[in-house]
């Protein structure tokens, strides 16, 4: 599996569109973080995949945040992981909420 990342790499903002897919990685690597974004009145709900074409698979991560505990829009959450969450064969995102509502992923690459 190799040791641990030196770095990690930003996927860039992903915008919530009725559940899509984003492909963050297409390769072995880890994740390092999550940062989910409200900036709409509604839930939005945050999957990322071991996978490296589509959101099926090993859930690596979820997270819901619920519209009503946070303070306005505009809100965010970030989960930062000490021990990077390892996956082998790339990372998906999933992000069910209404844009601009989205979600940032933290990962490396076992190159990197």
């Amino acid at each position: 599996m190799g040791s641990k990342p030196k770095a990690c790499l930003s996927s860039g903002v992903m915008t919530c569109s009725a559940g899509a897919a984003l492909v963050v990685c297409t390769t072995a690597g880890w994740l390092c973080h999550v940062n989910c974004i409200i900036a709409t009145t509604g839930d939005l709900n945050v999957f990322a995949y071991d996978n490296a074409v589509t959101a099926s698979g090993t859930i690596l991560y979820r997270r819901k945040l619920d519209s009503s505990t946070i303070m306005g829009t505009g809100g965010s959450r970030i989960d930062v992981f000490p021990i990077p969450i390892s996956f082998g064969n790339g990372l998906v995102l999933t992000c069910t909420g209404t844009a601009p509502d989205g979600a940032i992923a933290g990962y490396a690459t076992r190159s990197l």
